[in-house]
């Protein structure tokens, strides 16, 4: 698949925004994992897996996130829905040493810290009042390697 950060944007809103099933969004429909052990969770505290998007806290909150990794290409796509936000990042020739960690945390705690972004556009959901953010950003287990770090 080719896509830009754009494309991957664009498909991100759409795959958490309304669909014509139920009225909810197809992520709704996904049972979810923990990927620690591979029982089905409910719970914000863990790190959760389905269909190729984890369901993670950080410490700016619940993300839900599809990393991209290829030898010489990192991507990622990133929905944020205490903050409101989607984004995707992608570059070549990067190291892949905590790059995710690096660039979800930086761009969240930039919108966080943008007290008018937050009280223009956010809405957000009950979990998110509930759910303590994590104290340290924590890459899933399944993707790490000896390159790839927590920031």
């Amino acid at each position: 698949m080719v896509s830009t950060p754009e494309d991957l944007t664009y498909w991100t809103q759409k795959l958490f925004s309304t669909s014509k099933i139920n009225s909810l969004p197809i992520v709704s429909h996904m049972q979810l994992k923990d990927i620690a052990n591979g029982k089905s969770t409910s719970s914000f505290d863990k790190t959760s897996y389905s269909f190729g998007i984890f369901r993670m806290n950080t410490p700016e909150g619940i993300i839900w996130f599809t990393p991209g990794l290829t030898s010489g290409y990192i991507t990622g796509m990133v929905y944020a829905p205490c903050q409101n936000v989607y984004f995707a990042y992608a570059t070549n020739k990067a190291p892949a040493r905590g790059l995710h960690a690096y660039m979800i945390t930086s761009i969240l705690h930039i919108i966080k810290n943008n007290q008018s972004y937050l009280k223009e556009n956010v809405t957000q959901p009950p979990y998110c009042a509930k759910t303590k953010p994590a104290k340290r950003f924590i890459f899933p287990l399944a993707l790490r390697d000896d390159a790839v770090q927590d920031a």
